[in-house]
């Protein structure tokens, strides 16, 4: 037999045997629909100021993947819709617990990653909070400020093991940036007036589990794919051969990587794969 089939039936019987979720923010919660004229239903909108936010918010039935659609944000073109300070943020009830940001004690950190496309700039990030809803400062990780383009990028960012910093954190915000942001002078750095914008695949990776088959440990590897299916992109911090075997057990890919390096699979026919690398894999459907 085949050492990429033997590698499949191991990689499927351990997905079987495993009732952890590495992602803590699955698709299935976040890109749901009532109103396919709406926002979706387990995402709301946040800011300080009275100024409200000047855009409307729909699913994107032109981008899928999986079943589930991308949230479309189109930003008023009123002189000013642009320049209102917003967050895009999940409902109150789906914070994540502070526990799964930390990591599993190996690896001591979560990543936080999304997939947008469009024009205008945004900017992902997570924030601590207290059991009181409070936020707490010391503990939020933003990434840099992402010019968007009419192709599909992943933005992400490492979050802190919070326990080991001594923070008085109960669970983790997250939030995308989507309206003006300033200087501290009242500048404004950028004005998404008239932009449209679209998101999809949040995740948090919060757990590196592994489950022992037979006498064999395989460890998942934390990977996401673009809504377009064209790319694939390894969220931990691996280097190595990245291999990718179809279901009958060929070798039909493989690239030398590092972590958070995209691998193209755009050229890859549509079926399941798994990818290995090192001692970790993943399974994913093109």
């Amino acid at each position: 037999m085949k050492k990429g089939l033997l590698l499949i039936f191991a990689v499927v019987a351990y997905v079987t045997a495993s009732a952890q979720l590495v992602n803590v923010i699955p698709n299935a919660s976040f890109e749901t629909w009532t109103d396919a004229n709406g926002m979706a239903d387990n995402w709301t909108t946040y800011t300080k100021t009275a100024n409200g936010v000047d855009a409307t918010f729909t699913q994107a039935t032109d981008e899928y993947q999986d079943g589930n659609a991308s949230l479309k944000i189109t930003i008023a073109d009123n002189g000013g819709g642009g320049k209102k300070p917003w967050d895009l943020y999940p409902a109150l009830g789906a914070s994540i617990p502070v526990g799964r940001v930390n990591g599993d004690g190996t690896n001591d950190k979560g990543t936080l990653s999304v997939w947008a496309k469009g024009a205008g700039k945004v900017m992902l990030f997570g924030i601590g909070r207290k059991t009181d809803n409070s936020e707490v400062q010391d503990a939020k990780v933003k990434s840099a400020l992402i010019d968007l383009t009419s192709s599909w990028q992943l933005i992400s960012i490492d979050y802190i093991n919070i326990d080991a910093a001594g923070l008085d954190v109960d669970n983790v915000m997250v939030r995308v940036n989507c309206g003006s942001n300033t200087d501290g002078t009242g500048a404004y750095i950028y004005d998404n007036s008239g932009k449209t914008i679209y998101f999809d695949n949040f995740e948090f990776i919060g757990d590196d589990d592994a489950t022992a088959i037979g006498s064999t440990k395989i460890q998942k590897l934390n990977i996401t794919i673009s809504p377009d299916k064209s790319q694939l992109v390894i969220l931990t911090d691996e280097r190595g051969t990245a291999e990718i075997y179809n279901l009958s057990g060929s070798l039909v890919k493989q690239q030398q990587v590092e972590g958070g390096q995209s691998v193209s699979i755009a050229g890859l026919q549509s079926g399941m794969y798994i990818v290995k690398i090192n001692n970790k894999t993943a399974k994913f459907v093109k």
